[in-house]
């Protein structure tokens, strides 16, 4: 519903449409915001001039959330009201203060989000997911991942237990934010501490550029990367995937607090900085093309078995050997052991893909393999000789002929 803002009818041009247009009360709709002047007032009602329209009156359900608003209240005073019934069973213009104030607070809430105003809240609550604030009476939430770097709980494996204890030691304290999202209807809130501090983010990152180095130092290391602090005020995140050109299952195997490290910025998105360690070092697959090629008998080591198949190092490169291979999970974990080393035969190699697939050799597949691999090539196109015809002999054949013809033998 939307709504309607009607101006007091104080004014000059006001009192002339009413003079003109007796149907005015006709102008009153449910949702209208209207101001009023305070007539009278108890602890269940209120009482106002509606100047040319009926009186009007709120009744204890419907005035201030904060009943020293109320209370506060002088005769004469000039308020604002929603309509609730142009026209009420008393005759009375009935009218919801507390709505009014909501509709008002959440176009005070549109104004500063439209603005980008910077406000500073006190923390009230924290919960699993992020912090709650209160802003002109209306509850708001601070997403974890809307915190400035310096505030981001830095919790190991990501215990979700950890970084509540983490979030609860800002209950109390004033934080600088910035509204980023609302909606009036869901009673949706969303501000954020990062985007707060874009400006000054933006101003120190405006000397940097996509693929530059950049040296700094680890500040914590967590089960999806390591954050990574430079320029005395910056921070970048050095995801999971960026730290080698190995699969890495845990960061802390790799990195810990303290590190001194050299990161290439690969991405700088809304004031976030995103980093890369393995950006540089030596890409194995840029020679794994002239080593290896289709076909090829290798030896690799297992080091991950995921649900769709085992993931194993050859020349420091990950390749695939894949579930169907197996018929199910049961029998590729019953062959395949992480840390192990098996014989592999490569059924795919794209290294400008970074993608190859193996196939496991058992014992006898892999005897077959060599046996192929080492024979000649005219061998392979031999064929097996034609069984030899044998050759009768004469005295046989003579000795069958006399006892075929009786003549002769009787000779």
């Amino acid at each position: 519903m939307d709504t309607q803002v009607i101006t007091s009818p104080s004014g000059k041009a006001m009192k002339e449409l009413l003079i003109q247009h007796k149907e005015a009360l006709n102008f009153l709709h449910p949702g209208d915001i209207i101001e009023g002047r305070v007539l009278a007032k108890s602890s269940k009602r209120l009482f106002l001039d509606l100047d040319y329209f009926k009186p009007g009156i709120v009744y204890k359900s419907e005035m201030f959330e904060d009943p020293d608003e109320v209370r506060q209240m002088k005769i004469g005073d000039t308020i604002s009201g929603m309509v609730v019934e142009p026209e009420n069973d008393e005759g009375y213009v009935e009218l919801s203060l507390r709505e009014a104030n909501r509709e008002r607070t959440w176009q005070d809430l549109n104004k500063l989000k439209d603005s980008g105003e910077v406000v500073p809240l006190k923390i009230l609550e924290a919960n699993r997911g992020g912090l709650v604030v209160k802003m002109r009476g209306v509850m708001g939430f601070v997403p974890v991942s809307q915190l400035s770097p310096n505030n981001y709980p830095r919790v190991e494996d990501g215990d979700k237990d950890r970084i509540l204890q983490a979030l609860k030691m800002f209950i109390g304290q004033a934080m600088d934010l910035k509204i980023i999202d609302l909606d009036q209807n869901d009673q949706k809130l969303i501000l954020s501490e990062r985007m707060a501090n874009s400006h000054e983010l933006d101003q120190i990152l405006s000397k940097y550029t996509i693929g530059d180095v950049v040296h700094g130092t680890i500040t914590g290391v967590v089960d999806f990367g390591a954050f990574v602090k430079f320029d005395d005020q910056m921070e970048g995140l050095v995801h999971i995937s960026e730290i080698d050109w190995q699969i890495v299952d845990d960061p802390k195997k790799y990195l810990k607090i303290g590190d001194k490290v050299d990161a290439k910025i690969i991405d700088i998105k809304n004031g976030r900085v995103s980093l890369s360690l393995k950006a540089l070092k030596n890409n194995p697959w840029e020679n794994i093309g002239q080593k290896y090629h289709k076909g090829d008998v290798i030896t690799g080591e297992v080091n991950k078995i995921n649900p769709f198949g085992a993931f194993v190092t050859v020349d420091d490169v990950q390749g695939l050997c894949h579930v169907t291979q197996f018929g199910s999970q049961e029998e590729m974990r019953a062959k395949l052991i992480p840390g192990n080393s098996y014989t592999f035969k490569i059924v795919l190699l794209e290294p400008r893909e970074y993608r190859m697939a193996l196939e496991l050799l058992d014992g006898k597949a892999e005897a077959e393999e060599k046996k192929s691999a080492n024979a000649p090539a005219d061998a392979l196109a031999e064929t097996e000789p034609a069984a030899p015809v044998k050759k009768r002999s004469t005295k046989s054949v003579k000795s069958k002929a006399e006892k075929a013809t009786p003549e002769e033998s009787a000779e």
